[in-house]
């Protein structure tokens, strides 16, 4: 999921397009959308909650950083998790956190070598 959402150019336009477009427009942004991978349903409360916990990444010099340690226990706490429960939690928001952050550097440095090419 968070590959597609990262690889997939636009991704706010072609919502608003899909929801408030007509014709051919509207069409061609749905059928991007209908690309989206499902998400099992036990994944939705973790996908939910990287979402949400997206806001409280610290933004610096390079761009935006991981998600703190503070904000995932907080939202853990908000959500009565139990410590196995939180341990997982916090396992899983992390994996997605990095492999996020591999995924922009790796387009960054994409990018980066395309513009040195082409001056």
């Amino acid at each position: 999921m968070i590959e597609w959402q990262i690889t997939t150019p636009q991704l706010s336009t072609l919502i608003d397009l899909a929801e408030n477009a007509s014709g051919g427009a509207q069409e061609r942004a749905a059928a991007v959308l209908a690309t989206q991978p499902p998400l099992h349903e036990i994944s939705v409360f973790y996908w939910n909650a990287f979402i949400e916990l997206n806001s409280e990444r610290p933004i610096g010099m390079s761009g935006s950083g991981l998600i703190p340690l503070t904000a995932i226990r907080a939202y853990a706490q908000d959500y009565d998790l139990d410590r196995q429960e939180y341990e997982t939690f916090k396992r899983i928001i992390g994996a997605v956190d990095n492999r996020r952050q591999r995924l922009i550097d790796d387009k960054r440095e994409k990018e980066a070598a395309k513009n040195k090419k082409a001056s």
